[in-house]
């Protein structure tokens, strides 16, 4: 009964965003999404547009990698590839090429800068 009197506290927009923030590690999919917060999958890729200015789902989901996976190359010294699998990706190459396209920077690249900065 709690979990259905919250479901109806938010609206779909807000369910989206919080579910995104809470599975954006796991491998994610249009099916499983919509099935977990019970949308179809057409209105599911509206609320994403609409959510994040035009982005689509894959790429918002994306970002959120990208961004979750900054702070661990900042602060931690694990393996790039380790960093991706903790944030969702277990392909090294297409980590790198998101990162890349989101940063302009390669994820090894992005480390050193700001470990040096963190060091100065």
């Amino acid at each position: 009964l709690a979990g259905m009197i919250q479901a109806t506290e938010y609206t779909d927009l807000q369910r989206l965003e919080i579910y995104l923030d809470c599975h954006y590690m796991e491998k994610l999919s249009l099916a499983s999404i919509s099935s977990a917060l019970g949308i179809s999958r057409t209105k599911l890729c509206t609320l994403a547009k609409r959510l994040s200015g035009g982005k689509t789902l894959s790429q918002m989901i994306a970002e959120r990698r990208v961004s979750a996976a900054k702070p661990l190359l900042i602060q931690t010294d694990q393996p790039i590839a380790l960093v991706a699998e903790s944030v969702g990706i277990a392909d090294y190459n297409y980590f790198t090429k998101i990162f890349r396209s989101a940063t302009g920077l390669t994820p090894s690249r992005f480390h050193k800068l700001h470990r040096r900065d963190m060091k100065n």
